[in-house]
């Protein structure tokens, strides 16, 4: 993703272009696939992915998507909108094989937290661990985080040498 491709802002940060395909699952759920097909089956209904836990198997019930974040390092802002119709189960979301990040759905079922990506591994997945879910995916949105971050040494991502500021011990 280009660095010239700001143009919203997450928390003082620029955001960089939406890293996700057919998100807004508008008429299908194409570019996306089951995340544990043991566990889990993808449909499509009135614009949303729906995901149905399979058998009472307590297992990953999740759809995925590959290549998302692919040449991405860094943080990543991950917002969409997910509603239980059947069942119970706390949300996760992940860069494939890294550590999984929480989902705290509000009152609308709405999240948005930021993942950790490496740029080696480029598959997003958001899923549920649960024995009997169904639930519906909408609106998911992943974008690069640029600015205000901190590069470790003092400096800020994107600021030049001469704008550094010394750093208070």
């Amino acid at each position: 993703s280009s660095q010239g491709n700001h143009g919203t802002s997450y928390d003082g940060n620029d955001l960089g272009v939406d890293l996700v395909l057919n998100g807004g699952f508008d008429t299908n759920t194409i570019s996306w696939s089951t995340y544990d097909s043991t566990h889990a089956t993808i449909s499509h209904s009135n614009g949303k992915a729906v995901v149905t836990k399979n058998g009472s198997t307590v297992g990953n019930t999740g759809i995925q998507q590959l290549d998302v974040f692919t040449g991405v390092s860094g943080t990543s802002l991950l917002a969409g909108n997910i509603i239980i119709t059947s069942g119970t189960g706390s949300f996760y979301a992940k860069n494939l094989y890294g550590a999984a990040v929480t989902l705290p759905l509000d009152s609308g079922g709405n999240f948005s937290v930021n993942l950790s990506v490496n740029g080696a591994t480029d598959t997003l997945a958001i899923y549920s661990y649960s024995s009997d879910i169904i639930f519906e995916l909408d609106n998911v949105v992943a974008k690069e985080v640029f600015g205000g971050l901190d590069n470790g040494d003092g400096s800020i991502y994107g600021a030049t040498y001469v704008d550094k500021q010394d750093t208070i011990p």
